[in-house]
């Protein structure tokens, strides 16, 4: 089930964010709605995969890469032992 984050109004007008899990965000703003507060906004959170960088999936960036290779090709031919 999906994790969202919910921002909302309350009775008194006093706004408030928490994380909330729901089937869909039309699901949570009715659950809310029966509460007596006013949705502002429900976003889905992203997991733990979703905002882990490019090493974590496998991939890295060709500029990332290239200016790696010149940097590194750059101590190789100065001298620097790599052990």
């Amino acid at each position: 089930m999906p994790e969202f984050t919910v921002q909302y109004t309350d009775a008194s007008g006093a706004a408030r964010e928490e994380r909330a899990s729901a089937p869909s965000a039309q699901a949570l703003r009715k659950r809310y709605a029966e509460r007596g507060l006013a949705v502002q906004s429900a976003k889905v959170r992203p997991t733990a995969r979703e905002t882990a960088g490019p090493k974590a999936r496998g991939r890295i960036d060709l500029n990332q890469f290239v200016v790696f290779n010149e940097q590194f090709l750059a101590l190789i031919r100065a001298g620097m032992p790599i052990p």
